[in-house]
């Protein structure tokens, strides 16, 4: 399974108060379009594959920007759903849901630690979601460590439950400094986290 783990389009923009999510979806100008010179179906000796793509245009094209949700303190993370919605994280630990274009809050982890760089980070999807409903966040707690934890989103989408602890006991620092966060999962299908060094 082949877990992108990219936002396309998708910008958190951070302001001296509130911050925004936003979208850039259409292009108005500038014609951009790819070849592939490789042959995708010919993987190196590791077994991985490249395509080589060339555009026909050096036009910069031009997005129209829509704000989608608003009022947020600062967000931290996007992942999105196979149906379409996304969650997205802010970092005193609430967590949210926008879908048939409303945000709807499903959660507040109440053992989040939001202090210095630390807080409700970096989100993923489970490749088999659609058969299990399982999200993960990793956070800095107030243990204090920084730990991964899976939830299942429940099916009216407005709430999570089932709490399972995957990691704990990841490095923090006392006043939350360097305890970053983020997870993507590999095309080996395991979760791959990556975090702060968690200075002293």
């Amino acid at each position: 399974v082949v877990v992108l783990f990219a936002i396309i389009g998708v910008l958190f923009l951070r302001f001296s108060g509130a911050a925004t999510i936003s979208t850039g979806m259409e292009a108005e100008d500038g014609e951009i379009s790819g070849q592939a010179i490789n042959n995708p179906d010919a993987p190196d000796a590791s077994g991985n594959q490249f395509v080589s793509v060339s555009t026909n245009s050096t036009d910069t094209p031009a997005f129209t920007e829509e704000v989608l949700v608003d009022g947020l303190y600062q967000p931290w993370d996007v992942a999105f759903l196979p149906t379409g919605e996304f969650i997205f994280s802010q970092k005193a630990g609430i967590l949210s849901i926008y879908r048939d274009g409303t945000a709807t809050q499903i959660a507040d982890i109440n053992n989040v630690l939001d202090q210095g760089e630390g807080g409700l980070m970096g989100l993923a999807v489970d490749p088999q979601f659609s058969s299990n409903r399982y999200i993960y966040a990793c956070y800095q707690s107030d243990v204090p460590d920084v730990r991964v934890s899976r939830w299942k989103l429940n099916e009216a989408m407005d709430a999570i439950e089932n709490q399972s602890n995957i990691l704990v006991g990841i490095r923090s620092g006392i006043f939350g400094r360097h305890s970053g966060c983020r997870m993507a999962f590999g095309l080996d299908g395991y979760l791959w986290i990556g975090t702060g060094d968690g200075a002293y």
